[in-house]
């Protein structure tokens, strides 16, 4: 099973478990996760969604070899996914303790909060893969305390410590490991006891600006993306991730 759905006292707790394949979103595993966030909208016995790994990798992004494979329903399986992501109306806390990457970041995003052992590390090498940002990952970039770091790591597809995903805002505060699951245990327990009215209404008002841009960029961002996907450089990238090698280059004549 690559993700496991529990129910408990109020909290859906959504934990990736695709370990041979380092959680990698695969189009069953997105549409595994949107069917499970879309059912939970609408069950008011569900107040809070938790999402987790069950091993130390959070999530290594979009399923490479599905990507080479299949392109175009594992990008119509991530564009569902995250649509229902945009539009989800209640709290969204997750919990990394290890690597997080590509699509993995993203999906971070959309969380109301992020907690993360001192272990975890983040990075979003869509330049390395000669592919552009999507998902609101631009917008990341508006609300950034530190938009030329966030930069920095951005352009160089540079690792991310937990400790500048706090600074750079994605995370909202890191732990030791051996601290990590009480901390956001402590977390959820808060979250389900306010009322759920206020709590919904308060996200909506906390959302709405960046929610209303990224649906504003959504097409823009996803027909660049899909542009230089297509290109030669992204196939060589792609290639040469495959096939354990460094890419080349060459500049077009």
């Amino acid at each position: 099973m690559d993700l496991i759905i529990e129910k408990n006292y109020g909290v859906l707790h959504l934990t990736f478990n695709r370990h041979q394949k380092r959680n990698a979103l695969s189009i069953a595993l997105c549409n595994s996760l949107r069917e499970a966030l879309e059912s939970a909208k609408d069950d008011p016995s569900i107040r809070v969604v938790q999402i987790d790994s069950e091993q130390e990798v959070f999530c290594a992004g979009a399923d490479m070899e599905e990507m080479l494979k299949m392109p175009e329903a594992l990008n119509q399986a991530l564009d569902g996914l995250f649509r229902t992501l945009l539009h989800f109306t209640k709290p969204i806390v997750a919990s990394v303790k290890g690597p997080c990457v590509g699509e993995g970041l993203a999906l971070l995003l959309f969380a109301d909060m992020v907690y993360a052992s001192k272990e975890a590390v983040f990075s979003y090498p869509a330049t390395a893969l000669a592919r552009t940002q999507r998902f609101g990952i631009a917008h990341w970039y508006g609300r950034c305390p530190q938009p030329k770091l966030l930069a920095q790591k951005i352009l160089l597809a540079e690792p991310i410590s937990a400790f500048e995903a706090e600074s750079l805002g994605l995370v909202t505060q890191v732990f030791e490991l051996d601290d990590l699951a009480v901390a956001v245990a402590n977390k959820l327990a808060r979250l389900v006891v306010l009322p759920p009215n206020a709590v919904q209404a308060t996200r909506e008002a906390l959302w709405r600006d960046f929610i209303r841009g990224v649906e504003q960029d959504w097409e823009r961002d996803q027909a660049i993306y899909h542009e230089q996907a297509a290109s030669a450089e992204a196939e060589e990238a792609l290639n040469a991730f495959m096939e354990g090698r460094k890419p080349v280059f060459a500049p077009e004549s």
